[in-house]
């Protein structure tokens, strides 16, 4: 799973350069004549030999420096911000060379960029995140991409025009989300791209990307109605394009494997092998090798299914035929399984055999595979430090009088060194205590309030609800006792239906003050119930909980229905939102809280901290946790906490 998501993860790079190849000549010779265009600003002749750049710099690495070289020779030595352009198109060149070279001219191109607040410096920051991001996700580090993604590039993304890269990293999140098996929040992030693409009436490429893998979360959460609709989304869209147009065409393919997945999960196999044959025969058409082994090898196991044994014998062989299905043991021993599996139902059991003895050679050999893999990369290892050594022997033998004449300064300034680095370790331990018990002193005083607070929310709520509850209630009944005694006395059945609103008024506050559900049922519980009592006809909230139960502490519990309540109040009652996401979750002792909505926004820079939002703050602190409010004026707001607990 982890393999295929991240493949899918580079597919948009790997289709635009599919593309790009096919017609190199073209777009090589037309960067070339705006070159040759007189009225070329320096900056221009810059950008183009910078695209030039990207271009070679997974094709021809000596073009791509080159490239570079003759774009240098166009900026102004006191342009800082070209300068930073021209070291992320030099971390770009390293990208499939050199990870950690790559990496290191990253941070060197933030750190010449952050120092300009123009939509250019944003696009080039957002995008160089988004690289950097990339090459964690290869070394598994899937949370720091998520992190990356969340926290720099979209925000960066955001304050600039780019749709279709803001997008695209939206997009980026929802498959990190679906790897991660997250899929409700990957289907969250898909629909936010949609939504993004389709209200800046951009129908193109991204978006049809965007529905099949949010039609690929419905399919793991066997949603297929939800599926299927994402999918009419993409018919409906590459109908209106040429479907031989050349850049939409590996999307088809896609999209093939998508469909036939998607009647494999509601049991129509006639359906699916008709559509792995019509994409095999789209795949063959135009040389989607790839895509056509993969619809191959669904087509031979519905065909295992469905009685035709035959015809999925040689579809096995075709595979173990084919060069580059092969090249990959792991997809030669799927082929092989295939293989075994018709021949067993053909009745051929020597033949069977056979199969399923090259497949457990082939597994074997991946083992062995993977364990030399381990020994040479320990041999190298091992290599390296005795080279080293022999060198460093080297260089101490040549040097062993310099070091004689200068052992005794060394050791005095080592002394002095070691002196002043005690000193300061002590001074700052001193220091990192006293905030340590300042922050203490601070945390401990925020729980005697917030349990005041609650002790004296309790309290009121009892007297509400048994003191002036009851005594109403009392009123009540002997007025409606004197009714009894009495006809048509309209003024006295008016004060009973107002008093019965009153007491109803009082229980409601008195819910709020106290959540008895939480008392009763617990958080997730309490949760839901004030989730939908607070949403109406014209206010959608989706909610989503889980691990609630492991919080078990009743004060944190509270703590965490105090915070959900007032984001959610504040959502509906100031922000005037229509839809709000909310989801609450609890993993390895961190909680999450996240709020999303569609509401008025604010700017969080220039907002007075009212009562509600200190409140919060106040808990989250209770909590040991730490808060992030990304929101703009009429854009919504979306805020996350999360809390060690």
């Amino acid at each position: 799973m982890r393999l295929v998501v991240f493949m899918f993860l580079f597919l948009w790079a790997t289709l635009q350069a599919s593309v790009v190849w096919s017609q190199e000549t073209t777009y090589v010779d037309s960067l070339n004549r705006q070159l040759k265009e007189a009225a070329r600003s320096n900056k221009e002749k810059a950008d183009i030999y910078f695209l030039l750049s990207d271009f070679y710099s997974y094709r021809d690495t000596a073009k791509a420096f080159a490239m570079l070289d003759s774009a240098n020779s166009f900026i102004d030595p006191k342009d800082k911000l070209y300068y930073g352009i021209l070291t992320f198109y030099e971390a770009g060149v390293y990208f499939d060379l050199n990870i950690e070279k790559s990496q290191q001219l990253y941070m060197q191109a933030e750190n010449i960029l952050k120092d300009f607040s123009t939509p250019l410096s944003y696009e080039y920051r957002a995008r160089l995140w988004n690289n950097y991001g990339v090459l964690e996700q290869a070394k598994d580090r899937h949370d720091l991409f998520l992190d990356i993604l969340l926290n720099k590039s979209i925000p960066y993304i955001q304050k600039t025009n780019k749709v279709s890269l803001h997008a695209s990293y939206l997009t980026n999140v929802s498959l990190v989300l679906f790897n991660q098996k997250n899929y409700p929040r990957a289907i969250h992030y898909s629909q936010k791209a949609i939504g993004l693409l389709r209200e800046n009436a951009i129908e193109d490429k991204q978006l049809v990307w965007a529905y099949l893998n949010l039609a690929h979360s419905f399919l793991y959460l066997s949603k297929s109605n939800k599926a299927a609709e994402a999918l009419q989304s993409v018919e409906k869209i590459i109908d209106k394009k040429s479907r031989t147009q050349e850049d939409y065409l590996p999307y088809i393919s896609y999209y093939y494997i998508i469909k036939t997945k998607y009647y494999d999960l509601i049991g129509d196999k006639p359906n699916s092998i008709k559509t792995s044959r019509e994409g095999m025969a789209f795949c063959g058409k135009y040389n989607l090798k790839s895509d056509y082994n993969s619809l191959a090898h669904y087509l031979g196991h519905n065909l295992l299914q469905t009685g035709g044994y035959a015809e999925a014998k040689r579809i096995s062989l075709m595979l173990l035929a084919d060069e580059i299905n092969s090249k990959s043991l792991k997809n030669k021993a799927n082929s092989l399984k295939l293989l075994s599996e018709a021949e067993l139902k053909l009745g051929n059991y020597r033949s069977a055999y056979d199969a399923l003895k090259q497949l457990h050679k082939i597994n074997d050999s991946m083992v062995v595979r993977n364990e030399k893999l381990r020994v040479e990369e320990l041999e190298a290892r091992y290599n390296t430090s005795e080279q080293e050594k022999k060198i460093l022997a080297l260089q101490n033998k040549t040097k062993t009088q310099n070091i004689l004449t200068l052992s005794s300064v060394s050791f005095a300034i080592l002394l002095l060194a070691f002196y002043l680095y005690v000193s300061k370790q002590n001074k700052k331990q001193a220091r990192q205590e006293l905030i340590s018990m300042a922050q203490q002193k601070e945390v401990e005083i925020s729980k005697a309030l917030m349990e005041g607070s609650e002790q004296e929310r309790s309290r009121v709520a009892m007297e509400l609800h048994d003191g002036l509850g009851g005594k109403l209630t009392g009123i009540k009944i002997n007025i409606e006792n004197i009714l009894e005694t009495t006809h048509n006395n309209a003024p006295l059945r008016k004060v009973v239906s107002q008093l019965e609103e009153t007491v109803s008024d009082i229980r409601n506050l008195s819910s709020n003050l106290m959540p008895v559900s939480l008392v009763l049922y617990g958080l997730d519980s309490a949760l839901r119930d004030f989730v939908q009592n607070l949403q109406t006809r014209d206010t959608k909230i989706d909610f989503y909980a889980s691990n609630l139960s492991q919080l078990t502490d009743r004060n944190k519990q509270l703590a965490v229905y105090r915070i959900v309540q007032e984001l959610v109040t504040n959502a509906v009652k100031h922000a005037g939102a229509l839809a709000i996401f909310l989801q609450c979750t609890v993993e390895n002792n961190l909680l999450l809280i996240e709020i999303e909505d569609n509401g008025k926004g604010f700017d969080p820079t220039t907002i007075r901290r009212n009562m509600g939002l200190s409140n919060i703050e106040t808990r989250v602190k209770y909590l040991n946790g730490k808060m992030n409010i990304d929101a703009f004026p009429q854009k919504g707001t979306s805020i996350s906490i999360e809390c060690l607990i």
